[in-house]
C-alpha cells in the first residue's frame, strides 16, 4: 500500500465514522478524489447515483473511465446518471422527479464551480434532503461561508499538505522576465483627419506605454471629479455625465492594454525558443496556456492546439494524440482547467493569463499527477515595458500581467527553493 493509498483510506474511514448527510471533501488535485468517491459509493451502495460535473469531458469520459478502472463498469452503466451543473441547476423535484428517490446519492464533482454561485448552487437548495458529497481541490475565501452552511468541509488535504507528505510530486516555478516588442511595425493604427483615413505603425511597447498613461490620466481625472462633487463645486448632473464619459474612456484604455498582452509578439518568440529547449528532452510533455486562440495557434501551430479556433474534429484529434503520448505538446486556452488527468504531463507554460487563483490552482493540478519523487516545472511569462518619462529618459515598468501573476499564485504556497527567475530584460532595474 502506497502512502497515497493510506491517506485515501484515512479520508474514507473518517467519512464512515462521521457519516455526514452532506459534506465536502477538499482533496488536492492528483490525490485521487475519484477513487475516494467510488470507494464511498461501494460502502453506501445506493441504488441511484447522480454525479454533477462542470464539463463535457468529465460527463462523457472521465468518470466512466474511473468506474471502469476500479472495477465498477456495470454499476456505472445501470445506476449512475451524469449531468452538468449547467443543466442541473434548472432541475426541481417536480420537473425531474424520475431521477429522485430518498436513497439517491449526489456526488458533486469540482463543487467549487457551483457552490456559492447565484445560479448553479440552486441545485443544492432545490434538493436539500439528498445525501451529497462535494469534491474539490480548492475553495476560495469568498465561497467558504456558503460551504460552511450548505456543504460543510469534512476534511481538507490540499496540495501543500500532499506535497509535504510526499504523496504528490513537487513543482518548480520559473519566472521569465522579458521586454515587450519594440518593433516599430508591430501594430497598425488607423484614424481619420479632415475626413481622410490615415494610419501609422507603432511597437507594442510604445503602444502599451501610451495606453498606460491614458489610464493614469483618466484615474486622476476621476479623483478630481470626486473631489469637486464632494466639495459642492460641481452639481450631480454634470458629475454623472463626466464620470460616465471618463469611465468609458478608462475601460477602452484597459482593453487596449490587455489586448497587447494577449497578442504579445515577444511571448510568441520566447515560448517557441523555450519549447525547442524543453522538447529536446524526450521525457518532457508540455501544455502551453494562452488566453487567445490565435495566440495559441501562433505559438504551437494547428497540429498541436486544442481550442475552439479550429474544427472540433481537428481539436479532438490533437487532444487524443497528446493524451495517448504520440504528441508531447498541446496549446490550450480554457479546455483542460478542471478534472482532466493527462498522463506524464510534467511541464506547463503560462504564456498569457488573467489573475484567477482558482483557475491557476486547477491548472497547477494537471501537473501534480506524476510519481511523487518527480518534479513538474511551471514557466510563467512576465512582460515588462519601457516607460518614457517626462525628462526623456526611460524606465523599465511592470505590465498588468505581472500583477495578474501575483494574484494568480496568491493561493499557492511557493517555496523559495522551488523558484528561479530568468531575466531577459534590457534594463533590469525598475
Amino acid at each position: 500500500m502506497t502512502l497515497r493509498d493510506k491517506k485515501q483510506a484515512e479520508v474514507i474511514q473518517l467519512y464512515k465514522d462521521k457519516n455526514p448527510h452532506r459534506c465536502t471533501l477538499v482533496l488536492s488535485t492528483g490525490f485521487g478524489k475519484g477513487k475516494v468517491a467510488i470507494d464511498l459509493i461501494k460502502w453506501l451502495n445506493p441504488p441511484n447515483v447522480i454525479i454533477l460535473v462542470n464539463s463535457d469531458d468529465l460527463r462523457d469520459t472521465m468518470w466512466r473511465n474511473e468506474f471502469t478502472e476500479w472495477g465498477m463498469p456495470e454499476y456505472y452503466q445501470n445506476k449512475v446518471t451524469m449531468v452538468n451543473y449547467q443543466t442541473a441547476y434548472k432541475w426541481t423535484e417536480t420537473t425531474n422527479a424520475q431521477h429522485w428517490y430518498s436513497d439517491t446519492l449526489v456526488i458533486a464533482d469540482e463543487v467549487d464551480f457551483a457552490g456559492g454561485t447565484e445560479k448553479f448552487s440552486r441545485f443544492f437548495h432545490a434538493f436539500p434532503t439528498h445525501r451529497t458529497i462535494g469534491l474539490t481541490g480548492f475553495i476560495t475565501k469568498t465561497k467558504q461561508p456558503w460551504f460552511d452552511e450548505f456543504l460543510p468541509v469534512l476534511v481538507k488535504y490540499d496540495a501543500d499538505d500532499a506535497q509535504g507528505d510526499g504523496v504528490l510530486n513537487k513543482m518548480n516555478f520559473v519566472f521569465i522576465k522579458y521586454d515587450l516588442s519594440r518593433d516599430p511595425k508591430d501594430i497598425k493604427i488607423t484614424y481619420k483627419k479632415g475626413g481622410v483615413e490615415k494610419s501609422f505603425t507603432n511597437s507594442q511597447c510604445n503602444a502599451y506605454d501610451y495606453n498606460e498613461k491614458k489610464f493614469d490620466k483618466f484615474k486622476t481625472q476621476k479623483e478630481q471629479l470626486n473631489i469637486a462633487s464632494l466639495s459642492g463645486t460641481m452639481n450631480a448632473s454634470n458629475y454623472q455625465k463626466q464620470i460616465k464619459h471618463i469611465d468609458f474612456q478608462e475601460k477602452m484604455a484597459v482593453k487596449a492594454r490587455s489586448e497587447i498582452l494577449l497578442h504579445n509578439k515577444a511571448s510568441v518568440v520566447i515560448v517557441r525558443n523555450l519549447l525547442n529547449f524543453i522538447l529536446s528532452d524526450e521525457d518532457n510533455k508540455v501544455v502551453v496556456f494562452s488566453k487567445r486562440t490565435e495566440q495559441s495557434t501562433a505559438i504551437v501551430g494547428d497540429d498541436y492546439v486544442y481550442h475552439g479556433g479550429i474544427s472540433k474534429t481537428k481539436a479532438a484529434e490533437n487532444y487524443l494524440k497528446f493524451m495517448s503520448g504520440s504528441s508531447r505538446l498541446l496549446g490550450v486556452c480554457d479546455k483542460i482547467n478542471r478534472g482532466v488527468n493527462i498522463p506524464n504531463l510534467n511541464v506547463g507554460i503560462f504564456e498569457s493569463f488573467y489573475g484567477s487563483d482558482t483557475k491557476a490552482t486547477q491548472r497547477f493540478g494537471r501537473l501534480m499527477r506524476l510519481e511523487a519523487d518527480k518534479t513538474a516545472t511551471i514557466y510563467m511569462l512576465l512582460p515588462y515595458y519601457m516607460r518614457k518619462e517626462r525628462d526623456g529618459t526611460y524606465t523599465c515598468q511592470e505590465t498588468a500581467q505581472v500583477e495578474w501573476a501575483r494574484n494568480m499564485i496568491r493561493s499557492t504556497n511557493i517555496r523559495p527553493d522551488d523558484t528561479q527567475v530568468w531575466d531577459y530584460r534590457t534594463v533590469k532595474e525598475n
